[in-house]
């Protein structure tokens, strides 16, 4: 498997190129055309100020990197994907999977086993939503009464 994703477990956009990085791009390009951005403007605000409010309510002394950093963006992808604020299971799937040898995150002495890991728990993940969105296709679901 590693040879022939050139010596990497995950291939991600950074490792590809062209064709193979212009049809795995084209899947989501859609997502990031100006119009759909545009439906998520009021939401990112919405989390910028929460970030702003939250370094106020701390008497302007925080760790940047952990307080705010490392928050905000995960908050904007969760929203691009659909997926619940309160899910910080791609956060620590993300650190483990990109910081695999570090002390930190990684799972396991054995890096590759970790990483073995952590893709599964990714692919489990994405197949549960994956899942959950063909029963409950989002717009589609029952209402409550």
């Amino acid at each position: 498997m590693r040879c022939a994703m050139q010596g990497h477990l995950v291939k991600s956009l950074v490792q590809m190129d062209d064709p193979e990085h212009r049809l795995h791009r084209n899947l989501t390009a859609e997502w990031f055309l100006p119009k759909n951005l545009a439906k998520l403007d009021a939401r990112l605000a919405e989390l910028a100020e929460r970030s702003i409010d939250k370094m106020i309510e701390m008497g302007g002394e925080c760790d940047f990197a952990s307080d705010v950093a490392m928050q905000y963006p995960l908050y904007v992808i969760l929203a691009i994907l659909g997926l619940p604020e309160t899910d910080y299971r791609m956060l620590k799937l993300t650190q483990e999977l990109f910081g695999a040898e570090d002390e930190d995150f990684k799972r396991d002495d054995d890096v590759m086993a970790g990483i073995i890991q952590t893709v599964a728990d990714f692919v489990a993940y994405f197949d549960g939503i994956t899942a959950d969105r063909k029963e409950n296709p989002p717009g589609c679901r029952p209402t409550r009464r």
